[in-house]
């Protein structure tokens, strides 16, 4: 490595002569930045692969250049006008005219190139040539602001993966000749404003023609957020830059803060190698720029500050600046003592002597004034007329906020738990054993396992590798096991019923890596094998496990390694009417109690008493009777004392179901507890709307009483709330369920079907026939008439998976369904005799279909089978009312037709559907379709051309496709 900008007057001449590079036969990787070379450049060895020459002073690249083996090559901040890998285009000088190489021009001159760096390249106007560039998979041009023109060769670059044209200004008039690469992942166009409306148009217009697999066009820079799962190698929370006037001050100040917030930070100073410096930004997810009076003063600053907004560009760094007794104005446009600073420079550049270097050091200060207009353009901190001890909160405020860590005061759910905190975070950050250690949370339902579990994951995950939240396992253990594989191993392709196949990719990604895991709800040690294995951990891993299930500790051999138990109990006396008064009043502790009316005082102090200490039983209470008078807190006191002791909480959540305002509310919490626990929100709403239940205001009061949660676009209950649901349910006919409203349970739906009673009442049944068998009981032969639907005249949720083919006619369903889920559906296309025209979801996932045609004469007809089917109009739409269609995972699927027949889809799911080769055109019938799903959808070749004109569409996933160029 040679950078001429470091070596002193004292070296003499610095040009150099290409000949002493002769020798160097073995030389691969060689970085010659800033530098002046007199001679051939065929005396480069052949042998390189990386060549990173920075401030290169030609206008084009010398033709006699070895470049036939370079994967690499970085010419950032240099001279040249145009990069074109052909002939006509090389750098010929008249001087050097009998030194250029001949090459036959079928030669790739760059055949094995993957990288090509030209950023900041000032004076750059053209790319072309990419003929001679097959391999490249990552062009950069940050910043070529004179950039105007790049060929319709880069249609060459099969390989093109990646593409950063940040702050590049031309970018319309770029874009067009990139819609006919058909691989590229990863478009950048951060500060491009003038290209919105064309990357508008690239999202949909034309992705008919822009045959991309996996196309992620950004055109602004985001925030790091706080993803779980994050695989990048951060060392550091926070990069800390300042200029020497706040060091021993204000920086110091907030350094100081930072570090005692448990905040891993890097402080730069003028002590430090640039490469030192670098690497730490690179390492770094966030930068903190004091920008003081004297920080322009020094170049090592700016240059940092260069490094901290490539970063910023390139990889969305967020970036906090803290102008600190300066004014925005003064950075941006360098007036006052920033102006003072470049006028210093500007002189220091005047006094030199030798051209290349004042060359190099115009060059600097241009970039220097451009990175200070855009860091002033940032959201920051002002200092001005302001206490420091403020902005050092903000900002510790805004970093806990981008690296997930929640800042607030420590929310009033955790009233009383501070010990608990303060105990499992000092176990999980303990680094003085290098072996995997394990600690179970053990308590009561409903005691605070799962909040306080999320508490400490949000506060510590970070600093992991890898760190994995796997929430309400014991009610869906079976279906996590496939996400979970596909989360830490990244593999999907695994077929469903594989279950060694997931437990030995599960057990190799566990060993690979240091984890913090996090299983909540744990019940048996069958989920925990499922879930982990037996074969361990990366040293230094952390499980964190929440059970209501003391012995299994005693049964599994996986706390046999370093195991703490710690068990939670209820409140205290104290903090249980703290948590009360603050659900039902909305006081702090600390704000005391004076609000109060003394009648609330007393009956809140016998509510809080007869709660148990159960925080559940608490919050739901408090929420039921928030501004009600003390008549009714004496009402509720009376319902629970009436209840024996070990039954006061499943007491105070039924009073507060019963106080629910309508009964839409009651019947929406119901079909949600019944059914819709932990399936995604907007096809809940979906199915709910079409089922005559008003969402928007009943939703709200089921959250505002703690009957429901959402988050994760998911609709969550406690397990304690979902059985209390199901109780009221069950309590319409105790003995006789074929008269309840609603059967979940696998047993009861099979038991009601099999009977010749009455099913008038039943508006929702689920049945998996496959948990059936598994649990072997004498149920006789598993296998379903139709007619056996025909008296459940009101039934609008079913959900009947993995049932065989049913015998008798489909015209037995009725037409009141809403929402129909036939998991591993048995036929090949779907019964024409089957009432659909009210149907709002479809879910087919798993099975047997091979095509999906609204036409009637590619549905389902009978086949040896006793099946009477009515005849139809073809002018009827079939699904005229249809908004979700999922087929998911229906690996014989070949090919979806008219769509004309499903004119109000919105949501189009088709993952893993790995044979299908052909979407209909007529998909641009679906003019309210927002979502596409074709993820590993591996054999479609290319998408319907008429997809372009579905004006909706807002998201289209194309993981794992692979497209053909057309």
């Amino acid at each position: 490595m040679l950078e001429k900008r470091k070596l002193g007057k004292s070296h003499g001449s610095l040009e150099l002569e290409t000949d002493g590079l002769s020798k160097m036969d073995n030389l691969m990787l060689l970085q010659l930045n800033f530098v002046h070379l007199r001679g051939s450049y065929k005396d480069f060895p052949d042998k390189l692969r990386w060549l990173c020459l920075h401030g290169f002073p030609l206008k084009s690249i010398p033709s006699d250049l070895p470049m036939k083996n370079l994967v690499a090559l970085d010419m950032s901040y240099s001279k040249i006008e145009s990069f074109g890998m052909f002939y006509s285009d090389l750098q010929q000088l008249g001087s050097r005219q009998n030194m250029i190489t001949s090459s036959s021009k079928n030669d790739k001159l760059l055949g094995s190139l993957k990288i090509l760096d030209l950023s900041y390249c000032y004076q750059l106007c053209t790319l072309g040539g990419f003929y001679e560039l097959p391999s490249l998979e990552r062009l950069i041009v940050i910043q070529c602001i004179s950039l105007q023109e790049i060929s319709d060769s880069i249609e060459w670059c099969d390989e093109l993966v990646f593409i950063d044209m940040s702050y590049c200004q031309n970018v319309e008039k770029l874009l067009r000749p990139l819609r006919k690469l058909h691989n590229v992942k990863r478009l950048l166009l951060d500060g491009c404003i003038s290209g919105e409306s064309q990357i508008k148009e690239m999202d949909i217009d034309s992705l008919g023609r822009f045959n991309v697999k996996n196309m992620d066009i950004n055109s602004q820079t985001s925030s790091i957020g706080s993803s779980s799962l994050s695989t990048h190698d951060y060392r550091y929370d926070v990069y800390l830059c300042s200029g020497s006037d706040t060091r021993f001050s204000f920086t110091d100040q907030l350094h100081k803060a930072l570090i005692n917030e448990n905040l891993d930070t890097f402080l730069g100073n003028s002590e430090i190698h640039t490469g030192e410096a670098e690497s730490a930004i690179k390492a770094s997810r966030i930068s903190v720029i004091v920008l003081s009076r004297d920080y322009p003063s020094q170049t090592w600053q700016l240059e940092e500050l260069v490094l901290i907004l490539e970063q910023h560009r390139r990889f969305g760094q967020f970036v906090i600046p803290i102008f600190y007794h300066v004014e925005r104005n003064d950075v941006s446009k360098q007036l006052n003592s920033f102006g003072d600073a470049m006028a210093n420079h500007e002189q220091m550049m005047e006094a030199e002597t030798d051209e290349d270097e004042r060359r190099i050091w115009a060059q600097r200060i241009e970039l220097w004034k451009k990175e200070l207009a855009i860091v002033a353009g940032l959201k920051g901190k002002e200092a001005n007329d302001r206490l420091e001890t403020v902005i050092v909160h903000e900002v510790i405020s805004d970093i806990k906020r981008q690296l997930g860590v929640d800042s607030r005061i420590p929310s009033p759910d955790f009233i009383g738990q501070g010990y608990n905190v303060r105990f499992i975070s000092s176990w999980l950050i303990d680094k003085s054993t290098h072996t995997t250690e394990i600690l179970t949370i053990e308590g009561m339902d409903g005691i605070g396992k799962t909040s306080l579990a999320r508490h400490i994951y949000d506060m510590h995950s970070r600093l992991f590798q890898r760190s994995i939240f796997i929430e309400d396992i014991n009610r869906k253990w079976q279906e996590l096991q496939k996400k979970f594989c596909s989360d830490i191993s990244k593999i999907t392709s695994i077929q469903e019923d594989d279950i060694s196949l997931y437990s030995s990719t599960i057990e190799k990604a566990f060993a690979s890596k240091k984890f913090f895991l996090v299983l909540d709800d744990v019940h048996s040690p069958d989920q925990l094998d499922a879930l982990l294995g037996h074969e361990g951990f990366h040293p230094g891993s952390k499980i964190i496990i929440t059970t209501t299930n003391l012995s299994l500790t005693e049964r599994c051999a996986l706390f046999k390694q370093n195991h703490t138990k710690w068990l939670l109990n209820g409140l205290n006396e104290t903090s249980s009417l703290q948590l009360l008064r603050f659900h039902a009043f909305n006081i702090l502790p600390e704000e005391g109690y004076k609000l109060i009316k003394p009648g609330h005082k007393l009956v809140s102090e016998k509510l809080a008493k007869l709660c148990k200490g159960h925080p559940l039983a608490l919050k739901v209470v408090g929420r039921c009777l928030r501004d009600r008078d003390v008549t009714k807190w004496e009402e509720y006191i009376e319902k629970l004392e009436e209840e024996e002791t070990d039954f006061v909480i499943q007491k105070a959540l039924r009073i507060s179901f019963d106080s629910l305002p309508s009964q839409n509310d009651k019947e929406l919490f119901k079909h949600i507890a019944c059914f819709f626990v932990g399936m995604d929100k907007d096809y809940t709403e979906t199915i709910m709307k079409a089922c005559g239940i008003r969402i928007v205001l009943g939703i709200k009061n089921l959250i505002d009483r703690h009957l429901l949660t959402s988050g994760q676009n998911q609709f969550m209950m406690h397990q304690l709330v979902q059985e209390m649901g199901r109780d009221v349910v069950r309590q319409e006919s105790p003995n006789k369920p074929w008269e309840r409203s609603r059967l979940w349970s696998d047993e009861e739906s099979f038991m009601v079907l099999k009977q010749e009673k009455g099913k008038e009442n039943t508006l929702g049944l689920n049945l998996d026939i496959r948990k059936l068998e598994k649990k072997k009981l004498n149920y006789g032969s598993l296998e379903l008439e139709t007619d056996e639907f025909s008296k459940m005249e009101n039934l609008m949720l079913l959900q009947l998976n993995y049932v065989r083919p049913l015998n008798g006619s489909y015209e037995n369903f009725t037409e009141e369904l809403r929402w129909l889920c036939m998991h591993g559906f048995p036929l090949e296309s779907i019964p024409l005799d089957l009432p659909m025209k009210n149907l709002v979801a479809l879910d087919m996932s798993y099975s047997n279909i091979t095509s999906f045609d609204m036409h009637y004469s590619n549905l389902q007809r009978p086949t040896n089978r006793k099946r009477s089917f009515v005849s139809f109009s073809k002018e009827k739409t079939l699904l005229g009312s249809l908004k979700i269609l999922n087929l998911s995972f229906s690996y014989r699927l070949c090919s979806l037709g008219d769509f004309s027949r499903i004119p109000k889809l919105e949501r189009l799911i088709l993952t893993s559907c790995t044979s299908l080769v052909e979407i209909s055109d007529t998909i641009d019938k679906c003019n309210e379709l927002v979502l596409v799903d074709l993820t590993y959808c591996y054999k479609l070749k290319k998408l319907p051309g008429s997809i372009g004109m579905s004006k909706k569409i807002e998201t289209l996933l194309l993981d794992g496709c692979n497209f053909d160029e057309s």
